[in-house]
């Protein structure tokens, strides 16, 4: 896929890698998406990946354009959330992308009990219960993964 090459090629830490390219493998993306590709969660994943880079590309000299490029790459994680919760990296993702502990509790009860040899996941739950003072239960699981 075209896109992927171009996404690949052109993140922020590639040399000679552009935000001209990144967008134009977005193009490549978005493009193959609206065609019915099949694999899109694979698809997804670079679109996240390549409006992270987009971001961090246009931050210094349009802050707001900057922001919109978060907003898209966390409507893209609510999608691969969509597609497949189950994914332990795909829930931890998209969990980082509610605004509160509340909200993110759910979301990683669920993927610690569809992956529950996932450390980074437990920590997280266990981080999120512990904000909330929910001691007893966040302290054995907020041990930082080695």
């Amino acid at each position: 896929m075209r896109g992927k090459l171009l996404i690949n090629r052109n993140c922020i830490d590639c040399e000679g890698g552009t935000a001209a390219g990144t967008e134009e493998g977005i193009n490549e993306i978005l493009a193959a998406l609206k065609e019915g590709y099949s694999n899109q969660i694979a698809a997804y994943k670079l679109l996240s990946d390549a409006y992270a880079s987009m971001a961090t590309y246009v931050e210094k000299n349009d802050p707001t354009r900057s922001e919109a490029y978060w907003t898209k790459q966390t409507d893209v994680q609510r999608k691969l959330y969509a597609l497949n919760p189950k994914d332990p990296e795909i829930a931890e993702a998209y969990a980082q992308t509610l605004k509160t502990d509340e909200q993110k509790i759910p979301v990683l009860r669920k993927a610690v009990e569809a992956n529950p040899a996932q450390p980074e996941l437990i920590f997280a739950l266990g981080t999120s219960l512990m904000r909330l003072r929910k001691y007893d239960e966040g302290l054995p699981l907020s041990t930082k993964p080695s």
